[in-house]
């Protein structure tokens, strides 16, 4: 009986160790990345080349109330070397969605109705509650009009990037 007792008594601080040290392992993250949002990874397979959390595209649909897209917008222009780790996210930037078919070469179709509007926040975030269907994603920045296509299917939340000069 008493071996069996010492024995525990032993073990007892040895596993509160082993249990502190896995804790310490499991609360440490990686560095945030500047080129993406806070608590997004930078994933060169991703859109955008930066990933949200596991779970984020369900909390915004929930969040939205349906289908919708969101994003983000970095921007290069700070850089002087050509260093991708200088990049910024932009905030303020005001976003326009307009139907994909009045997307021209150079702009939007004249008189193109604006179907919604969303501003990227202070981590350079946007999302925007909308039907689905196809459309053109827009950004005024600097002289220029930046933007692309964006599919949003029923009952998803389409990611939507703008990677500016």
């Amino acid at each position: 009986m008493l071996a069996t007792g010492t024995r525990c008594a032993i073990l007892a601080p040895v596993r509160l160790v082993i249990i502190a040290l896995l804790a310490g392992c499991a609360a440490q993250k990686p560095p945030q990345d500047p080129r993406c949002p806070d608590g997004w990874t930078f994933d060169p397979a991703a859109q955008g080349f930066c990933q949200p959390p596991d779970g984020y595209a369900g909390v915004l649909w929930v969040e939205l109330g349906g289908s919708g897209i969101y994003g983000y917008a970095r921007s290069d222009s700070a850089c002087e070397t050509g260093d991708p780790m200088c990049d910024e996210l932009v905030s303020g930037l005001a976003i326009s969605v307009y139907p994909f078919a009045d997307l021209m070469d150079n702009g939007i179709r004249q008189g193109a109705p604006l179907l919604g509007t969303a501003m990227t926040s202070e981590h350079g975030l946007y999302k925007l509650r909308i039907q689905p269907g196809d459309y053109a994603v827009t950004a005024s920045f600097g002289m220029h009009l930046w933007g692309g296509e964006a599919k949003v299917v029923s009952n998803t939340v389409a990611l939507f990037p703008f990677e500016l000069p």
